[in-house]
């Protein structure tokens, strides 16, 4: 009898202690921090408040909370403050944009090389609609190997939303449509 006991009993505590040390759960760590491709990451239906997931659409998402420096691979990002304001009248601001979101960041580059930060590396991301940054600020300007450079990047949207600033890494930046992780960096409406 305790032979056939332990040869159920044993696999299951095997198989739960394995489930235990692969649940993937996340740090109280003050930055949200790159995985690398060798670790597992939970699998999640929407962004949560902090960490990292892989949604639905197979990316993988590293989130860091208001306040908190976002690191991927070779990128990082703080939002230092954001505010709102009225749009122009002006003919370049697209059609139902009634306010302009400007974000005071700190963007550092990782890598060993000199990066450009990309006209589509940083966007607006506010539930599951996102904003091209406009251009100027922080956009299309250098950031020197191992430095940050602090600048503004701004976006134009139909109303204040909460959301976060969604960045793709500097390996990523000519071919977005294929990037395979990710990060946002929340933001307070303010």
């Amino acid at each position: 009898m305790c032979a056939v006991i332990r040869r159920v009993v044993i696999p299951l505590i095997l198989a739960y202690a394995l489930a235990s040390g692969c649940s993937g759960s996340s740090s109280g760590s003050s930055s949200a921090s790159a995985v690398s491709s060798k670790e597992t990451v939970r699998t999640a239906q929407t962004l949560p408040a902090q960490g990292t997931v892989k949604l639905p659409d197979g990316r993988v998402y590293t989130v860091a909370a208001p306040g908190q420096v976002l690191r991927l691979d070779d990128v990082t990002l703080h939002i230092n403050g954001l505010t709102w304001s009225p749009s122009a009248n002006a003919t370049d601001v697209p059609p139902g944009a009634r306010y302009v979101a400007t974000a005071d960041v700190t963007i550092g580059n990782t890598t060993a090389d000199s990066q450009t930060v990309g006209a589509t590396q940083i966007w607006l991301l506010a539930g599951s609609s996102t904003f091209v940054a406009n251009p100027g600020g922080v956009i299309g300007k250098q950031v020197p190997a191992g430095t940050t450079r602090d600048g503004k990047v701004s976006f134009y949207l139909p109303r204040k939303q909460v959301g976060g600033l969604l960045l793709y890494r500097f390996a990523d930046t000519d071919a977005i449509a294929k990037a395979t992780h990710v990060g946002v960096a929340r933001y307070r409406k303010g």
